[in-house]
């Protein structure tokens, strides 16, 4: 009685998890996900106990409903592009506060930011796509007070010819040089936009985004644009 309920099991998973086994690269993005999920539930110290553990333990089941689907039958052949390799974004952003902005620092900012980081080119049966995971700094400018960001940054691209449409999402800390105990900030942010390719090693992006940033006396939150020039091994 227990074949026909294992079969329709295998034939669920296959079906709605057919992606998964035809990319082999994707136990590692799973792996690189779960690790960027604990690291923002460990940055934002006003989540409660729980949320943290049900953040793992869905992220360990996405894992492993991956090894089981490509343990399945025969693997699809896909392929990665060549110039999947180091890349770097170099952007200028600028913030426009939200909400209350009664807080010192929470009005507006400008400044630039350099990512640096891994980017995986992903072809095959359709699909052409990126992923890319990196670490970020660079200095911002809130209300005129530089402040030096230190982030993990995380995009994924749909390649379509010469625009990639992307997201992104990034955690990490904003420092102030004047009181880096006391002053420094937690920051979290999430946008995306286009990115324009002119060569197989060269981009231009462009896109929006919200994110808020954190402290002992308050939380703030942002409307942000970024534009810059972007840079990939061959």
């Amino acid at each position: 009685m227990l074949l026909p309920v294992k079969n329709k099991l295998i034939q669920f998973i296959n079906i709605n998890f057919g992606y998964y086994r035809q990319c082999r690269h994707c136990r590692h993005l799973l792996i690189i996900i779960l690790i960027i999920l604990v690291f923002l539930s460990l940055l934002n110290n006003e989540l409660k106990p729980g949320i943290m553990k049900r953040v793992i333990i869905l992220s360990v089941l996405l894992i492993f409903a991956s090894v089981i689907v490509m343990g399945q039958g025969r693997r699809r052949s896909m392929t990665t592009n060549p110039n999947s390799g180091y890349a770097n974004f170099n952007e200028g952003a600028a913030g426009y506060g939200l909400g209350t902005t009664s807080l010192p620092n929470s009005e507006y900012y400008y400044g630039a930011i350099t990512t640096h980081g891994y980017q995986l080119n992903i072809y095959g049966f359709n699909v052409n796509q990126s992923f890319f995971a990196g670490l970020g700094s660079g200095v911002l400018f809130h209300e005129g007070n530089p402040m030096i960001p230190l982030y993990l940054d995380l995009r994924f691209f749909w390649n379509i010819k010469h625009i990639a449409p992307y997201i992104m999402g990034e955690g990490g800390f904003l420092f102030n040089p004047n009181d880096v105990d006391k002053k420094t900030l937690l920051m979290i942010n999430a946008g995306g936009g286009i990115q324009f390719n002119f060569a197989d090693n060269f981009s231009v992006s462009l896109g929006p985004g919200i994110g808020i940033q954190m402290g002992v006396d308050g939380r703030r939150s942002f409307a942000f644009a970024r534009a810059g020039f972007n840079f990939k091994t061959r």
